[in-house]
């Protein structure tokens, strides 16, 4: 559900073809604010790690089950 997500708001997209350093960081901030918005999460867990360029991992803490990471 959370990579759903994050690929429909387009934001993904955005953050790849972006060069500039700052945002490209403005976007993961909105990616991870994206994720937190999700009630089944622990609020403040939600994190975006660039793997590879064009490749990252979103980890996050859910509340009935523990940590959870998606690559995207």
């Amino acid at each position: 559900d959370i990579a759903h997500m994050i690929r429909e708001s387009g934001l993904l997209v955005t953050l790849v073809a972006e060069r500039d350093r700052l945002r490209q960081r403005d976007c993961i901030q909105q990616m991870e604010l994206l994720v937190e918005a999700d009630e089944r999460l622990v609020p403040g867990t939600a994190q975006i790690i660039q793997q590879t360029p064009g490749q990252y991992l979103v980890t996050a803490t859910t509340v009935k089950f523990g940590r959870l990471e998606v690559s995207l």
